[in-house]
């Protein structure tokens, strides 16, 4: 079977050079493509051991949200910066409408994106998302403080290997993710865009209101599934359930053992679920 492995590739849009990896085993597949989000402090490289799965029956994106200033580029720090900027992506690589799976602020992203632009999406998948409750960690609210944030985000493998320590709970950590991320954070601009979507969106008190995305979803028809680590040290497990009793259609997975990233912790499991959905949606929407 010819087979293109997930490559890295950049595409001009209207918010700028957008870096990207893609991945299709029948680039004319009349499948619907599918979108993968990351969320802060991660990258593409975070859905690698998801996209060659996904990409035997459809062709599969996924962006970098961050990316050096400059150059025509623009932040992406705010729910309605991320919704243009996944606007102008999808139209810079020729995609009307897509399967949109987010993690964490990637989740938020696809929320606010499905409420804009209901007729691009042709389900959802949520992975651990912000945005469906006001509940988070912490470690998180303190990283919001003048100073705490600037000191904690500086760009160093000390710092990336202790982010990765709190975020997968079910499986070791690759040294490549590690150093991938590192280098990632050292380009220009990109810590400081990182720290702005987190305050954006999150103060002491916790995800702020504004941001907040379930209310204006439950009033669209859109498939969604939602998943989540049984171990998730960021956000509780009233968030997922909440949110799959709130969708119209809607359904829950929970990951036993796993972090933040059950798509990568335990990847099998999450490939197999998502396409089990994903297939089912498309068998619906043919009916």
């Amino acid at each position: 079977m010819a087979f293109t492995p997930a490559e890295p590739r950049t595409v001009q849009t209207t918010q700028g050079l957008v870096s990207y990896r893609y991945a299709a085993s029948h680039p004319s597949r009349s499948q619907t493509p599918v979108v993968l989000l990351h969320g802060l402090g991660g990258s593409s490289i975070v859905w690698t051991r998801n996209m060659d799965a996904l990409a035997q029956s459809r062709p599969v994106f996924a962006p970098d949200l961050w990316s050096p200033q400059g150059n025509g580029r623009s932040n992406r720090t705010t729910p309605a910066a991320g919704v243009r900027f996944l606007s102008a992506f999808m139209d810079a690589v020729g995609l009307e409408a897509a399967h949109v799976v987010g993690n964490s602020l990637g989740g938020l992203i696809a929320g606010h994106f499905a409420v804009a632009h209901p007729s691009r999406v042709r389900s959802l998948t949520f992975v651990g998302s912000a945005g469906l409750g006001r509940e988070i960690a912490w470690s998180q609210r303190l990283l919001t403080l003048p100073g705490v944030g600037e000191f904690f985000f500086r760009p160093t493998e000390r710092r990336v290997r202790s982010m990765l320590k709190l975020l997968i709970k079910n499986d070791d950590i690759p040294e490549e993710l590690v150093q991938a991320l590192y280098e990632a954070s050292l380009q220009p601009g990109v810590t400081k865009q990182m720290l702005a979507a987190l305050r954006a969106g999150v103060s002491l008190r916790g995800v702020k209101a504004s941001v907040m995305f379930l209310e204006g979803l439950a009033k669209i028809d859109i498939p969604s599934l939602v998943t989540a680590g049984e171990r998730d040290p960021l956000f509780p497990a009233s968030h997922p359930e909440r949110a799959a009793a709130t969708l119209q259609r809607a359904e829950l997975h929970v990951f036993a053992g796993a972090g933040h990233w059950p798509h990568f912790e335990d990847s099998s499991a999450f490939n197999q679920v998502l396409l089990d959905f994903l297939n089912t949606v498309e068998a619906n929407t043919a009916a």
